[in-house]
């Protein structure tokens, strides 16, 4: 075998052994972003609008954000989970700067009401909304 033939071959080998310990196959995993930034008013009477405000900690190049709510019988409980990209990844200019995410709660709601965030790898920040 020549030594460009030989060449080719460890590079393909190479090629070969790095793809196939990767399952593309699989879906890509989801992960809890930080949250931070919350906003919530001190009191609200049960038939009070409550504005929710809060930042969320992606990278700028991950996909498939989310925000999740989970109804709870004290209040609720957000979270924001992200698909992160292995790739290389531009900073986004778009990126430099996100709007906080914004969740109402209608009238005829729990008072006191109780706003859970979820946070990767601790507890879950809590504000509680008392009664007016």
């Amino acid at each position: 075998m020549r030594l460009k033939e030989s060449y080719v071959l460890v590079l393909l080998s190479a090629f070969v052994l790095g793809t196939a310990c990767h399952d593309t196959t699989s879906p890509p995993q989801r992960r809890q972003v930080n949250i931070f930034a919350i906003q919530t008013p001190q009191r609200a009477a049960i038939m009070d609008t409550i504005h929710i405000s809060f930042q969320y900690g992606s990278n700028p190049c991950d996909t498939a954000v989310v925000f999740e709510s989970q109804l709870m019988s004290d209040g609720i409980r957000l979270g924001v989970s992200s698909v992160g990209t292995d790739r290389l990844c531009p900073i986004a200019v778009t990126a430099a700067y996100q709007l906080p995410f914004l969740y109402v709660v209608g009238p005829f709601h729990q008072a006191p009401f109780t706003v859970r965030f979820a946070e990767p790898s601790e507890a879950d920040s809590v504000r509680v909304v008392a009664a007016q």
